[in-house]
């Protein structure tokens, strides 16, 4: 029987090609994705064998102890091109960030986006997908109200707080793979959830390239990093962990997770 396990699905991130490989390995009645945990009771969680989906950290850090976990980030500028055109291919009366981004160019849909105000759902919404997306899901994230009442947002924390939260939590996971070396990170991954599997690597939902980033000015660009900012240090501090890898991971873990380590090289799950 395959380990349980939480796959932590950030948007554009690979996340379909991963809940694919799943299927393969645990069956489809055996995994949650994508929003399918808004209508998962708080107390069920414990039941799925592979749990995944658009959550934030917040929604399953209770459960690590027990699971496998693992996650996989971007590189920031990409991400928020391939969440462009994703929402650029999308129909427009599902969502209104798919017909927003249909009226604007990046420019614009990345501005107004990140601009803050609680007022405006529809931009408030926005905001949270857009500006420092990674970092606020590995931070806190998006959480059920059956779950966290209190429904904690992204403007609830100040930015160096978020990045300090994203950071330690990073190190939490069982693994932190990155989006470009998508396939030697799942070999790894299936290798500790069933190593006898052999799974098809097919990326999945691979948006339409309408627009590339070797089109973009300038200042288009400079405009997108502004709205990463954070995500650009997450992901440069994921970066420096993925290249210490060959080291064990009790070299790596703080201490209140070394209590919890009865083999030097992983958690159980």
């Amino acid at each position: 029987m395959p380990r349980k396990a939480i796959f932590h699905h950030i948007q554009k991130t690979a996340g379909t090609s991963v809940v694919t490989m799943a299927k393969e390995i645990y069956g489809s009645h055996n995994i949650t994705s994508h929003a399918d945990f808004t209508t998962l009771k708080p107390e069920d969680r414990h039941k799925v064998p592979f749990l995944s989906g658009h959550f934030g950290y917040a929604y399953f850090a209770d459960l690590l102890p027990e699971r496998y976990s693992f996650v996989f980030l971007r590189d920031p500028i990409d991400r928020v091109i391939s969440f462009y055109n994703f929402c650029r291919s999308q129909p427009e009366d599902i969502y209104p960030i798919y017909s927003f981004a249909k009226s604007v160019n990046i420019m614009d849909f990345v501005l107004d986006s990140y601009t803050q105000d609680k007022t405006d759902r529809d931009r408030a919404a926005r905001y949270e997908r857009v500006w420092n997306n990674q970092t606020w899901q590995i931070a806190h994230g998006w959480v059920p109200v059956s779950l966290r009442p209190e429904r904690k947002t992204v403007l609830d924390f100040s930015p160096d707080t978020l990045l300090d939260m994203a950071k330690e939590h990073l190190m939490h996971y069982n693994h932190v793979g990155l989006m470009e070396t998508f396939e030697d990170d799942m070999k790894l991954i299936i290798s500790e959830l069933a190593p006898w599997k052999n799974v098809s690597m097919e990326k999945k939902n691979v948006s339409k390239k309408t627009l590339r980033r070797s089109e973009l000015t300038e200042e288009e660009i400079n405009v997108i990093s502004d709205a990463t900012r954070l995500d650009c240090a997450l992901y440069d501090y994921a970066l420096t962990m993925n290249r210490r890898k060959h080291v064990p991971s009790y070299f790596r873990q703080p201490m209140a997770m070394l209590k919890r380590l009865p083999h030097p090289f992983r958690k159980t799950g």
